[in-house]
């Protein structure tokens, strides 16, 4: 581990540098990276980053504007939009689900 990375829990599925990490993973991360995903410190020391952590899907007024822009999005720049408990907007969770499903199978016939 580099002295600049710490190790995060991942909270929801993320892909990151072609890899797909799913919820509970672990992962090495500079902290820079780690604030654009759906990650907290492995440690439990992020209480307090984890209760002001915001879901960028929020900042968004309906959920009609944020599900429109989750499908016109590409998954990868995508990344930490949807950060649950905070988004609880159930047509903006099926569609970030839909996207999330979309990209696996992408990735699926990639391989």
């Amino acid at each position: 581990m580099s002295k600049n990375e710490n190790k995060y829990k991942v909270t929801s599925p993320i892909r990151y540098n072609g890899k797909r990490y799913n919820v509970d993973d672990h992962i090495l991360l500079e902290e820079e990276v780690a604030e654009g995903l759906h990650v907290e410190l492995a440690d439990g020391t992020a209480e307090e980053t984890k209760e002001e952590l915001k879901s960028p899907s929020l900042e968004f007024e309906t959920a009609k504007e944020a599900v429109k822009h989750i499908e016109e999005t590409d998954f990868e720049k995508l990344q930490g939009f949807v950060v649950e408990p905070h988004e609880t907007r159930k047509t903006v969770l099926k569609a970030w689900e839909k996207k999330i499903s979309e990209a696996s199978e992408e990735t699926s016939e990639e391989e």
